[in-house]
């Protein structure tokens, strides 16, 4: 050991290093709790798997009504099953490109209400012969409220709030 008094102290780590397996200290474990998601991330990732469930079941003219049972319940779950089937009666699929902003979101004890803008510029219901079937394009502001299942956030309710969109689509 008097040796490695000696030595400069860079020398004698490297030699530790290659004899003892290395210069670290045990991991660092973090006890502290995970931060808990805020209001508007949740609304977000909620909105867009709402977005994924309804464009795919517009897409397939109603043809798998059971796809709202993982993003909806209560009264949004009966009024999107209620929808798909008369799309699928009616023969009516969803096309084009559309685009859903959360606006805002705040908790409001167990759930979470928030308001989005829908924009429909692009996108809109048709006959599945290509007929058009009278809908107005544009955008629409809706309020919803999202409640917390066993396995996610869910909506439970949503409407169309009859004010503007907050947020404006950004002109490319």
């Amino acid at each position: 050991m008097t040796v490695l008094r000696r030595l400069p102290l860079g020398f004698a780590c490297a030699i530790s290093v290659v004899v003892l397996g290395g210069c670290t200290s045990a991991p660092v474990v973090d006890l502290s709790p995970s931060p808990t998601p805020d209001a508007m991330s949740i609304a977000e990732d909620t909105l867009d798997a709402y977005v994924q469930v309804t464009t795919a079941v517009g897409m397939d003219v109603g043809e798998k009504p059971e796809r709202p049972t993982a993003i909806a319940t209560g009264d949004e779950l009966a009024q999107l099953e209620s929808a798909a089937e008369s799309w699928r009666d009616l023969q009516i699929e969803w096309v084009g490109e559309r685009s859903d902003t959360v606006e805002t979101a705040e908790f409001d004890g167990d759930s979470i209400v928030m308001l989005y803008c829908f924009d429909s510029t692009d996108y809109g219901p048709q006959n599945v012969n290509g007929g058009d079937v009278g809908f107005e394009h544009g955008l629409r502001q809706f309020s919803a409220t999202l409640v917390k299942t066993d396995d996610a956030w869910v909506f439970s309710t949503r409407q169309v709030t009859g004010d503007p969109c907050r947020t404006q689509p950004v002109e490319g």
